[in-house]
Order: structure tokens, then sequence, then C-alpha cells
């Protein structure tokens, strides 16, 4: 049960907590079971990007276990959770994936994601938060310029940025808390987690 004064810390999930999409995972997963499915998608996506997730998600077979986390991200969130902070996963990943990776982790006080009437992402993401946290404020942790109505509504962004361009073209007024760049390989060279 969150204890903390701070308002609640949203968390993207593709790109930002893990280092890929579960879309194109989905797809992949998918695909490796039926050939067919890379004809079905095109109809689907006829029907809009919430169908497309759902068929895909419902024929993939990923494991959650043995997705990329971004270990720097996830630290921070366990932080933030030891500090009594409510922690919301908000995704325009599939519902049903995004509920699997909450459940895997334990870090999460609720879910929000795309479902069979909303693609959450973008402009229909930043009004959810907000209608969600009641207007009350929030921070948010994201990683590519989709997030940028959401942190112009924020109080603060936390940016996952691996190849160093979206702080740098982040929108005026939007007040950087901090930044989860790459993490260097032996050697000191740079790869994104």
């Amino acid at each position: 049960m969150p204890t903390s004064d701070e308002p609640p810390l949203y968390v993207d999930l593709d790109g930002t907590l893990i280092a890929t999409d579960l879309l194109h995972e989905s797809f992949l997963s998918a695909l490796a079971r039926s050939p067919w499915v890379a004809v079905q998608s095109l109809g689907w996506l006829m029907s809009g990007r919430p169908r497309l997730k759902e068929e895909l998600a419902l024929r993939s077979g990923i494991d959650v276990a043995a997705l990329p986390y971004r270990e720097p991200v996830l630290a921070f969130l366990r932080e933030e959770r030891a500090r009594g902070r409510r922690i919301v996963l908000a995704t325009a990943s599939w519902g049903a994936l995004a509920d699997r990776v909450a459940a895997h982790l334990g870090l999460f006080d609720e879910v929000l994601a795309t479902g069979p009437d909303a693609n959450l992402k973008g402009e229909a993401k930043a009004s959810r938060l907000e209608a969600h946290c009641g207007g009350a404020g929030f921070d948010y942790v994201g990683d590519s310029r989709a997030d940028f109505p959401v942190w112009l509504r924020s109080r603060y962004a936390y940016v996952v940025d691996s190849g160093g361009s979206i702080r740098g073209s982040m929108p005026p007024g939007v007040e950087v808390r901090r930044v989860f760049g790459p993490a260097a390989r032996p050697g000191g060279h740079p790869v994104a987690r």
C-alpha cells in the first residue's frame, strides 16, 4: 500500500522498462508459430492498432521473464517503491501482456494499457493519466517522442535516452528530473539496457 506523499509515478513499458517493443515481440512469436500471421496482421491492422495488438498477443508465446529489462530503471522503481510511492505501469502494449509483466516484476500498484477501445499512446495516454490521477499531478518515465504529450502534463520527466536524442529535443517547459542513458559494456562501449 503506497504511503508516500509524492504524486504517482507512471512508467512506460516498451523501450522504457524493457529494451524492446512487445508488439514487435508478439509479431515475431506469433509468426514463428504460424506464417499466416503475416497476412492476417494486415487485416487486423485495418481494424485498428488495438485489434492488431490483441490478436498478436493471443497468438504469441512471450516469456515475460526473459524480456530484456532495463536494470537501472528497475533499480529506480524498487527505490521508489521502498519509499512508499504509488507506481503504475502505463503502456500502449496490450493489457494482458502488460498484466503479465507487472505480475512478474511485482513493482506496480496498477496497470493501464491498450484495450479494445483505445490505444494508450501519445495524447490518448496523456489524457488518461491526467484523468486517472484526478488532475493532482504525476511523474512519468518514458523513452520516445510519443511520450512528449505525457511529459508536457507531468510534474517531472524521467527519461530513458539510449540514443542520446530524446533529452535534447524535449519540449520547452518539461522538467527532466533524471536521465537513464546507455550502460557501458566491458571495454567502454555503450549498450542500451
